[in-house]
């Protein structure tokens, strides 16, 4: 990457962005003009974003939004509930198993946030954690489902239910 002429690695031209800051530079690779942001991450990591849009000067925040999405989208495909291989091609049919979907997906992440609050995640020796809040209620809930199919109902209608949110957890923690 170069940077005012001058050839440099990213990490040397990062290596001051603190965490939650940011550092911007226009920057090219291989003679191509770009827009270079970074920042550290809740782990310290250093998190940089690319883009031919010069004047964009909010790529970071667009790329967490666009990483939520990759994440949905990884959940509902092939880390969860394997949604490509429907191959539904009705319309009607789609949007509706699309709402279903996205309705358990939720209700696997509520299960596993509150899992995690009560019963934390593992780390792993690189320092992330083993699952993600989905797959630890996912795989909570298929265990339930598989073992005692009554209370993985009891929990799903649990989750569903209009409850404040504080109530709900804490009737969640008692049947789990």
């Amino acid at each position: 990457m170069d940077n005012e002429g001058v050839s440099v690695k990213s990490g040397k031209l990062f290596k001051s962005v603190s965490q939650g800051g940011m550092l911007a530079y226009k920057v090219k690779i291989d003679g191509i003009a770009l827009h270079a942001q970074a920042s550290r991450s809740t782990e310290n990591d250093l998190v940089i974003v690319v883009s031919n849009k010069l004047a964009e000067p909010n790529l970071l925040t667009i790329y967490a939004k666009r990483w939520r999405i990759e994440c949905l989208f990884a959940n509902l495909k092939s880390k969860g509930f394997n949604f490509e291989d429907t191959h539904f091609t009705a319309k009607d049919r789609i949007g509706n198993l699309t709402r279903l979907v996205v309705l358990a997906l939720t209700i696997c992440y509520l299960i596993g946030l509150v899992r995690a609050s009560h019963k934390p995640i593992l780390m792993k020796n690189h320092g992330y954690k083993q699952n993600s809040f989905f797959r630890y209620g996912y795989d909570l809930l298929i265990q339930k489902l598989n073992n005692n199919f009554n209370e993985a109902i009891k929990i799903i209608l649990l989750c569903m239910k209009h409850l404040p949110m504080e109530v709900k957890c804490k009737n969640l923690i008692s049947v789990m």
